[in-house]
């Protein structure tokens, strides 16, 4: 018997008392690599609000 694990995902994000949501997230499961490599869950927050914090944190995640 082969132990096995499955995974679901549900992603949201708050923007809290701000005007709008700066947060990034992402998960990949890629077919064909499951073995060994498993699945990568990624969360950025658009810290400061500043002008480019959503490019910032949608950046980071897609690097990833």
């Amino acid at each position: 018997m082969n132990p096995s694990l499955e995974l679901l995902c549900g992603l949201a994000s708050d923007p809290g008392p701000l005007a709008r949501n700066d947060d990034f997230h992402g998960m990949v499961s890629p077919s064909g690599l499951q073995g060994p490599w498993g699945t990568l869950v990624c969360v950025a927050g658009g810290i400061g609000s500043g002008s480019d914090a959503r490019n910032a944190s949608e950046s980071v995640v897609r690097a990833l």
